[in-house]
């Protein structure tokens, strides 16, 4: 698999730009960038360690390892002869176009798209049959450290592999927001969440203290907390207003790809409403009570 070796200085520029964390390899190719590129890298790198649910965890050598539950996120970088999503879409017979990325650096634009495990699969199978039609060709495909969110999402404590438990929402356009976010620990914290959107710590002024049912804290790699459903319990946190998709994501990326989006029911002011949370994504053999 090719990583930022194949990128030039502007499409990592532009990638950085992004703001998403990701896995990646640079290797001897850092000493061919530009100090603006290898800054730009830099800050991806920080802003990984930084945003993970999970802070410290080397997450180039957990994504290998550890088994997962859903599928793992990909940029794939546009280029000949696949310059849209929709030439994607089309030679891989999608029934629907990815979502396109655009990253600005210094000297343009570079455009990606988002692919999922499947996906990228069948992108690899039909790349290496039509080899012989581009020779030397190489694609760069970038592992994106963000939680997971699938479009019809399950529910926090119950078996979403039986239909009537797996809820037929899509996810929400940008028209469609605000949505609303129970969290617990770290990133219940105002000054935070300022950081992470980007705002004065004044702005953050919604965090109301509520209780998310039919789930709790397990451990995982042996200090972190991890959220897994467990009907009966409950955890006690703080809900708050997410205005935009471009929040939503920073959010994703701060969670990291240890973790997915669910619904769940949480318990404010007195009532019960529909919520969403991050759930462990792994699977529950591989924590501590």
């Amino acid at each position: 698999m090719d990583y930022f070796d194949e990128l030039d200085d502007s499409a990592i520029e532009a990638f950085a730009d992004l703001g998403l964390a990701t896995e990646y390899y640079v290797g001897s190719h850092v000493g061919k960038l530009s100090d603006a590129a290898i800054q730009a890298l830099a800050d991806v790198r920080l802003a990984g360690e930084e945003s993970s649910s999970h802070p410290g965890v080397n997450t180039s050598t957990a994504n290998r390892s550890r088994r997962r539950r859903v599928q793992t996120n990909y940029l794939l970088r546009l280029d000949h002869p696949f310059t849209t999503p929709r030439d994607v879409a089309h030679q891989l017979g999608l029934s629907r176009v990815p979502e396109i990325e655009v990253g600005e650096g210094e000297d343009g634009s570079t455009c990606f798209c988002h692919l999922d495990q499947s996906v990228i699969d069948a992108f690899d199978a039909c790349s290496a049959r039509t080899a012989k039609d581009h020779p030397g060709k190489k694609w760069t495909k970038v592992i994106l450290n963000i939680a997971h969110k699938d479009t019809a999402l399950p529910h926090l404590g119950r078996d979403e592999t039986l239909p009537q438990h797996r809820l037929c929402t899509s996810i929400p356009r940008k028209a469609e927001y605000p949505v609303d976010y129970f969290f617990y620990g770290t990133l219940a914290a105002p000054d935070r969440l300022a950081r992470l959107f980007g705002v004065e710590i004044n702005e953050v002024t919604e965090l109301r203290p509520a209780i998310c049912l039919d789930d709790r804290i397990r451990i995982w790699a042996k200090k972190y907390r991890a959220l897994v459903g467990c009907p009966g319990g409950e955890v006690q946190g703080h809900v708050f207003r997410i205005k935009s998709v471009e929040e939503e994501k920073a959010l994703r990326a701060y969670d990291g790809d240890s973790d997915e989006v669910v619904d769940a029911r949480v318990v404010i002011d007195g009532k019960v409403k529909g919520f969403r949370t991050f759930r462990y994504a792994g699977y529950e053999d591989e924590l501590e009570n």
